[in-house]
């Protein structure tokens, strides 16, 4: 018998290595039962403290758990919901929570009322007006709030994100990502692109509830590749405007194809900085699929997938399906919208739209953000030291650095721009040397120094014009896409296949934008060649 074993433990070995068996013992039950319903198992001790100790109602918090399939992460969300089982039990019950959830098979349906949640956030913002506040319908919870919940807990009870978004962008690989981000951040807003800073949709949420709490203003974008995507969706329900920028999507692939593999970012320190002395040389750039010297165009039919992130192209009506609950109008913006000139326009615009700071310096959206055909080493530095020109001279040394509008915007104007003292040919129009004010005076007044930077700079500018056009030369282009296509059927139907819901869509809403696809127009005609 178990209570004789205990008693023999007890004589034998003492207290404590008795009690330490019949927990254990009653824990390997508990063990089984809490397993299917939880997210990971827990050490024995913690879990046996909360669910013995720390619940009041521990059988009702598991029957909670049990009917709506919540996969609670860690204890504490075990102990709010015995603790607020008056509540829980009362939404989960009524007419409501029925009509919105049940009965529209809502996957991941809230444990609180987001309404009551989000009325006392309303009632915090509206404190001054007080007729506002008593027409606040319906009442806030007495003792719950979103800034009473931890965000682990509110996760783990599907509350929906606090209602302080604007907006919603769908992330769509090679369609000027890096742009969208640059301009925002011109634009003082914190553009947080999911795929980039997180590893899985648990934790942008968790960063989000808390950044929206503390009253931030923060755009996010939407992929549908990660981890508890489909989960972050449904867990937004405030309707806002949702965006996604549209591009042909052989030029997609021709940047998927084109796209740099993970050792090309890790740019050695003497391509960033250097000096008089140094011999001029660039980073060796490695291109996806076999860690090779020039892209490979056969990576585009791998399994299918055409894109990095897998079936990540063709994605965009599968996401907005998802983001249905969170959607107020879709707007799709063409990738001319956002390139050259008219990019200054367009973020005018959405700064009316989205409530943000305008735009100011014209220049850092003129110019070409994305730097993977030959800056990836920029911003550098050049320290030129008169030293390094002639020993017997008086040490000066001053800082170059060679950038682009885009990464040093230099919005503070703490920079001064050398092109009047140099007058050098960049590669791209979109390059600028900066110096600080003090060095500026430096090198307008020694000519020594003066003289061999423009020396060193010309030769630097000359090899990187010609760096820059030895990577050009192997880059794949759209009509290289086209011919494989059409040397290669299968690939040529799956991907009409995987592009269609998304053409439809964008159609709808954009015939225009689909008009301007030169070569996805190309790729009809061939397609429809094929009978």
């Amino acid at each position: 018998m178990s209570s004789s074993k205990t008693i023999k433990i007890f004589k034998r070995f003492g207290l404590k290595f008795a009690l330490v068996y019949n927990i254990k013992k009653k824990l390997r039950k508990l063990q089984k039962a809490l397993y299917k319903y939880f997210a990971k198992p827990y050490s024995y001790f913690v879990m046996f403290f909360y669910c013995t100790f720390a619940l009041k109602n521990p059988h009702k918090a598991y029957k909670i758990c049990k009917r709506f399939h919540y996969a609670l992460s860690h204890t504490q969300s075990l102990a709010f919901i015995a603790k607020h089982y008056d509540e829980i039990i009362s939404w989960t019950q009524s007419q409501e929570f029925k009509e919105k959830y049940l009965n529209t098979n809502h996957p991941y349906p809230p444990l609180l009322n987001p309404e009551r949640l989000n009325a006392a956030l309303e009632n915090k913002e509206s404190q001054k007006d007080k007729q506002l506040q008593s027409m606040q319908s319906p009442q806030p919870y007495v003792n719950l709030s979103y800034e009473s919940i931890s965000a682990e807990i509110a996760w783990d009870l599907n509350l929906p994100l606090p209602r302080e978004y604007k907006s919603i962008w769908l992330y769509n690989s090679c369609s000027g990502g890096e742009a969208i981000q640059t301009f925002f951040e011109m634009c003082n807003v914190e553009f947080c692109t999911i795929c980039w800073r997180f590893k899985d949709y648990k934790s942008a949420y968790l960063y989000l509830y808390k950044s929206y709490l503390q009253g931030k203003y923060i755009i996010f974008s939407f992929n549908n590749w990660q981890d508890n995507a489909q989960r972050f969706a449904a867990l937004l329900d405030k309707k806002v405007p949702i965006f996604c920028i549209a591009r042909d999507p052989i030029s997609r692939l021709k940047t998927i194809i084109n796209h740099l593999d993970n050792p090309s970012w890790d740019i050695d320190s003497s391509f960033k900085n250097f000096t008089l002395k140094s011999e001029i040389s660039f980073p060796t750039m490695y291109y996806r699929g076999a860690f090779k010297l020039k892209p490979d165009i056969s990576i585009i039919g791998k399994d299918m997938n055409f894109s990095f992130p897998p079936n990540e192209l063709g994605s965009i009506t599968t996401r907005l399906n998802w983001l249905k609950n969170a959607t107020s109008e879709v707007i799709f913006l063409s990738i001319d919208e956002i390139s050259g000139k008219m990019a200054f326009d367009t973020f005018i615009n959405l700064s009316q739209k989205l409530q943000f700071d305008t735009p100011l310096k014209m220049k850092v959206f003129e110019g070409k953000v994305n730097r993977y055909e030959g800056l990836l080493m920029l911003p550098c530095i050049l320290n030129a030291n008169t030293k390094d020109i002639d020993k017997n001279t008086q040490e000066v040394e001053i800082k170059i650095i060679i950038s682009t509008h885009q990464l040093t915007p230099n919005t503070n104007k703490n920079l001064r721009n050398i092109a009047p003292l140099i007058d050098i040919k960049m590669p791209q129009d979109n390059m600028i040397c900066y110096t600080n004010a003090r060095d500026y005076k430096t090198l307008s007044e020694n000519e020594l120094l003066l003289a061999n930077i423009k020396i060193y700079l010309q030769k630097y500018m000359k090899a990187l014009e010609h760096y820059i056009a030895n990577i050009k030369a192997n880059l794949v282009n759209e009509k290289d896409i086209l011919q494989y296509l059409k040397e290669n059927q299968d690939i040529m139907l799956t991907l009409k296949q995987t592009l269609q819901s998304d053409i439809n869509h964008i159609e709808q809403m954009r015939p225009d934008i689909i008009e301007s696809w030169k070569y996805y127009q190309e790729f009809e005609r061939m397609y429809k060649e094929l009978g």
